[in-house]
């Protein structure tokens, strides 16, 4: 197996960026294929000879603290990542190698609203190579009083339905709230 990533952190007052770019050769990796007989899929487990994964991640957050007119903001973010694997496989549809997400980008932004409140969004379009493309939207408001934290998490606002492995669909909206006392 021959593997390399390698990247740049620049740090800064109001900024924070990444990049990275990595490379994996991987020999005799397990994965699944299916085999349907009727109306019946199973999954076979095989050995795939050669896989290489190559991709590269980038984020940037900004801190507009500097700037007087956006000072209720606390940060934005912009990240994007992208994946390639090619295979040596005898199929053409594997379980794992087949099914990944090729390009995702995701803007996040963390602003505080009156009476102490907290607020976030994060939207996320995802590209995957077998899928059909999907944008996600996220949201979380945050108070705190006295040592008594409070938080509502809603994911996938707009319930939006996919999968990320074929046949297995991920939650639609979900919503959790949380009550914390710190000692």
């Amino acid at each position: 197996m021959n593997s390399f990533e390698y990247g740049i952190q620049i740090y800064g007052s109001a900024v924070r960026m990444t990049a990275s770019q990595f490379y994996k050769n991987s020999e005799n990796v397990i994965d699944w294929y299916p085999v349907t007989s009727g109306n019946t899929k199973t999954w076979n487990s095989t050995n795939v000879t050669d896989v290489l994964t190559s991709g590269h991640n980038m984020q940037l957050e900004l801190y507009p603290e500097i700037i007087k007119r956006l000072s209720f903001i606390d940060r934005f973010e912009l990240g994007y990542a992208y994946l390639d694997i090619e295979h040596n496989g005898e199929k053409d549809d594997y379980k794992n190698i087949s099914h990944y997400l090729k390009h995702q980008l995701v803007f996040g932004t963390q602003y505080r609203l009156p009476f102490g409140i907290s607020r976030s969004w994060y939207v996320r379009y995802e590209q995957p190579n077998d899928q059909d493309n999907r944008t996600i939207f996220d949201t979380q408001i945050h108070y705190q009083i006295w040592r008594i934290e409070t938080t509502l998490n809603i994911n996938n606002v707009f319930d939006v339905q996919y999968e990320d492995v074929e046949d297995v669909t991920l939650p639609g909206r979900w919503i959790r709230f949380s009550l914390r006392y710190n000692l």
